[in-house]
């Protein structure tokens, strides 16, 4: 399900969303924007075309997708190292299981 409102104030506009809340100013053919994700971007239009072009203008928003990727991968490679400490400890107690049958046979 998705969720958005936004409230508009003169030529700023607020808005609300599930990921978070985004602002934006500007009137006419051009708007500077700054998202939920944390990029900022500009938008340059046509009035009545619906023509327009818009670009990221921060790296803020991929910087935070970077750390979040960083994150992950930490995550990832603990969660590994403990894989390969269970299968470690397995094979050891496999081991031990089957050196008492040979001394008990």
């Amino acid at each position: 399900m998705r969720f958005r409102k936004s409230k508009k104030i003169g030529p700023f506009r607020i808005s609300a969303s599930k990921s978070g809340l985004g602002f934006s100013a500007g009137a006419g053919p051009m708007r500077i924007s700054h998202g939920a994700d944390g990029k900022t971007r500009r938008t340059f239009r046509v009035p009545g075309a619906g023509l327009y072009d818009t670009q990221v203008v921060g790296d803020k928003g991929r910087v935070a997708v970077d750390k979040r990727q960083a994150a992950a991968d930490k995550r990832r490679a603990a969660l590994d190292e403990r894989k390969a400490t269970l299968a470690k400890l397995r094979a050891e107690r496999h081991a031990r299981r089957s050196d008492t049958l040979a001394d008990k046979a």
